[in-house]
């Protein structure tokens, strides 16, 4: 456990710059839009925005972690292969540095969201539709599926990180990334069609789970004649426990096969 423990560590000092740079770029994009929101009157709904699109953006920050974390050991791959880890010691703990660094990011996100919103001329009228439970409680459902997206991305990135090792051993760098591509694209030709059988329905459309009456979606509406304008969609949400249980299956599928090929094809 403390071989794993440093080796975290380490996965941490190398992930900072992945962490440092969408951090300070989401700072810079704040200032450069309340600069310009406050000149127009509309600061803290600017930065709103902004928060929205980084929101939607952490969906994808576990995938570009852990290929920036990759593509820094591709350099070196004899030394950290050279670990005495097996294969999912070495890409749990790049797996584990990635949740922190995302957590984190996640966290300086949603402050700046809180601070915002708070500020703004809509949370009056906000409030006036909805509750605070209400609104932390789509957070909570939110950031749940928000993670769940973000995990099961970051395993096709190892998968076809591997599979492109496995290519550079018999061809060149670019030929590898191009085969992958290819692969990438056939693979998710093949998923697509496969989400449209009746044996997905039945493997995936069981156990369904209702959450009950939650806000859908929160449209803001903003003119110089008439302000800001508020709308909310509520309905029934609702999940399969079937399409969770099988999206686990294939992301921990695909994590053991990553390690596999490390273990047995790439390291040799």
């Amino acid at each position: 456990m403390n071989v794993w423990g440093n080796l975290l560590k380490k996965e941490i000092r190398l992930g900072v710059p992945a962490f440092i740079m969408p951090v300070a770029g989401f700072l810079i994009i704040c200032a450069i839009a309340g600069f310009i929101g406050q000149r127009n009157g509309f600061m803290w709904e600017a930065l709103i925005g902004v928060v929205v699109l980084a929101i939607g953006l952490q969906a994808f920050y576990l995938a570009y972690y852990m290929f920036f974390s990759l593509q820094a050991e591709h350099k070196k791959l004899h030394l950290w292969l050279h670990n005495p880890l097996p294969a999912y010691g070495l890409l749990s703990a790049k797996l584990a540095a990635g949740i922190v660094s995302m957590v984190i990011t996640t966290v300086i996100v949603a402050a700046v969201g809180l601070i915002a919103i708070t500020q703004s001329e809509l949370w009056g009228e906000l409030s006036s539709y909805i509750s605070f439970a209400q609104i932390a409680e789509l957070g909570f459902y939110g950031g749940f599926t928000l993670y769940l997206f973000a995990l099961s991305a970051v395993v096709w990135v190892m998968f076809f990180w591997m599979i492109f090792l496995l290519l550079s051993r018999v061809f060149h760098s670019f030929l590898s990334f191009v085969l992958t591509g290819i692969s990438f694209i056939a693979l998710f030709s093949f998923i697509g069609w496969f989400g449209n059988t009746s044996i997905h329905a039945a493997l995936t459309e069981w156990g369904e789970i209702e959450l009950g009456q939650m806000i859908q979606s929160i449209d803001f509406q903003t003119s110089l004649e008439t302000g800001t304008d508020v709308t909310t969609q509520m309905g029934s949400l609702s999940f399969y426990a079937g399409t969770l249980l099988f999206e686990t299956i294939l992301a921990l599928a695909l994590f053991f096969i990553a390690c596999w090929m490390l273990d047995r094809k790439v390291e040799v």
